[in-house]
């Protein structure tokens, strides 16, 4: 069973369960785990994103504007997806669009209760329960996963190998940046804090400031839609860390966007934990 077809009978033994005739993915993540990766990179990590999936008892659509469809029919696998491209000066949108796949599926009615929508568009809100559908990860993603990681990685420590005291944290967080976007890998959280700042805040977002002896860099990286977040450190201390714990968040089920699992107050336990270990002015950890 392909990864898509896995994740299409998940939804539609969701939908079965629940009494809804249709499920709307409009949430970038979220079309990229019912797609099987397909991702929206035109505006990064603004939504709704410019495709949309709709899923059925009998059907799986994928819709967009017309501005898009030429791209995704060329380079995306559509496979087992039915494209539809919408005007982009159309008033209705891609929400017209769902509205109208959803009375020609079975009669259902955009705006009623058998429609799901994970936030945008027509039919009934419920975004967590649909998050949670994501959980766990099949066995296509967990490969997806574990590649995801070490690229991140590598990409990490590759950067720190090169890192000099009087190098800049913006220029540092340049080089990262750069790296994994050579990787496909779209860093939605890039930190990076030198001697002095990454002492004195939990997230140093990069600055002109130069490093000073030791520094600490921390991403998330996305590709396929999946989510991975990795520090490394120039400097190290012991271990052991009493009450910091109470500093910052202990992290939960990573692979997609963290928040909206917890949401879900679903954590299984074949996904894999994120850790995201900020002790003040030691090294974090891998997270994968």
């Amino acid at each position: 069973m392909t990864e898509l077809a896995e994740k299409l009978a998940r939804v539609r033994r969701w939908l079965d369960a629940t009494g809804f005739g249709a499920a709307l993915f409009t949430s970038q993540p979220g079309v990229a785990w019912v797609t099987g990766g397909l991702e929206d990179r035109v505006v990064r990590n603004e939504e709704p994103g410019l495709a949309w999936a709709l899923v059925t008892a009998s059907g799986a659509h994928l819709i967009t504007t017309s501005i898009e469809a030429a791209r995704l029919l060329a380079e995306a696998d559509l496979d087992g997806l039915t494209l539809h491209a919408v005007a982009w000066h159309d008033p209705g949108g891609l929400a017209g669009a769902v509205e109208r796949l959803a009375q020609d599926e079975g009669g259902l009615t955009g705006a009623g209760p058998k429609l799901a929508t994970d936030g945008a568009g027509p039919g009934t809100a419920v975004p967590g329960e649909l998050a949670a559908l994501r959980l766990p990860l099949v066995a296509a993603e967990h490969e997806r996963l574990a590649a995801l990681g070490a690229d991140t990685a590598e990409v990490l420590q590759d950067a720190l190998r090169d890192w000099i005291p009087t190098e800049r944290e913006c220029d540092l967080a340049a080089r990262i940046a750069a790296a994994l976007e050579e990787r496909l890998v779209f860093p939605s959280v890039l930190l990076v804090g030198g001697a002095r700042r990454r002492r004195a805040f939990r997230h140093p977002v990069p600055t002109a400031a130069v490093t000073g002896p030791d520094v600490l860099a921390v991403v998330t990286g996305v590709r396929g839609g999946l989510t991975v977040s990795c520090s490394r450190s120039a400097a190290y201390a012991d271990a052991g860390f009493p009450g910091e714990w109470r500093e910052h968040v202990q992290g939960g089920p990573v692979g997609y966007p963290a928040e909206q699992l917890r949401q879900a107050a679903v954590i299984a336990v074949t996904n894999t934990p994120d850790w995201p270990a900020t002790a003040d002015g030691r090294p974090d950890i891998l997270r994968v």
